[in-house]
């Protein structure tokens, strides 16, 4: 009897590991360390939103030790938590631990029914484990900071002012955001070509776009690839 009870408590516990597992499956096709997808979808005020992030950590990186940079060997790096999610949305890891080893396929799920509308960017913070000289224990704080999330709907006032095939302008609350942009590239022109002041921030995956100075009217704005229509408002 003891016996079958052990094995029966093994197997409960092989199914609890496996179902942990379960939480959410990395995408195959991130074979080099980084993330995907690059930009987290948008989703819709009240309705379930299912989303995974495919994680590679780095197999190394360098630390402050002593207030001097020493290159490292990472051992894993552990997620803390995942700041600025729509309300109405939680996360979860691989695992229970949020543990992510190197050169290792990992993921986190971002999932539940969004209760509020906007644009949310969101940073990961995570503390990473290393060895210097494959002896030294160290750990360093970081943040992942290239996510954000569109919420459409609700009472956000959030409108898509114009879309291209890869980038687009979103307003919200006041404020006009850039998705799909490399910040360095953008330029802004009022319509009859002539080159206008523009001051860029970084606003999770996308950018703050700020308008002060700017007269009411339309502007364009180019990254000399896509030419985009920007109404500037009083």
């Amino acid at each position: 009897m003891i016996r079958k009870f052990v094995a029966l408590l093994a197997l409960a516990l092989m199914g609890a590991a496996s179902l942990q597992a379960q939480n959410c499956t990395p995408d195959p096709s991130l074979t080099r360390p980084g993330t995907l997808p690059k930009n987290l979808p948008d989703g819709d005020f009240q309705q379930p939103y299912d989303q995974t992030i495919t994680v590679m950590a780095f197999p190394d990186t360098t630390v402050v030790v002593g207030g001097q940079p020493q290159y490292v060997k990472i051992d894993s790096f552990k997620v803390k938590g995942m700041i600025g999610l729509p309300q109405g949305l939680s996360y979860t890891c691989w695992s229970a631990s949020c543990v992510f080893p190197p050169d290792s396929l990992r993921c986190m799920r971002i999932s539940g029914t969004p209760s509020a509308g906007g644009m949310f960017p969101v940073l990961i913070p995570i503390t990473i484990y290393a060895k210097v000289g494959g002896f030294f224990a160290v750990q360093q704080p970081d943040t992942m900071r290239g996510y954000s999330i569109t919420i459409n709907g609700g009472s956000s006032n959030l409108e898509l002012l114009r879309k291209g095939e890869t980038a687009r302008l979103i307003q919200a609350g006041g404020q006009t955001y850039a998705v799909g942009f490399e910040p360095e590239q953008l330029v802004l022109y009022s319509l009859s070509g002539q080159q206008m002041p523009l001051s860029v921030e970084p606003f999770g995956a996308a950018l703050r776009l700020k308008s002060e100075g700017l007269k009411p009217g339309m502007y364009v704005l180019s990254d000399g690839r896509q030419r985009l229509k920007w109404w500037v408002q009083e």
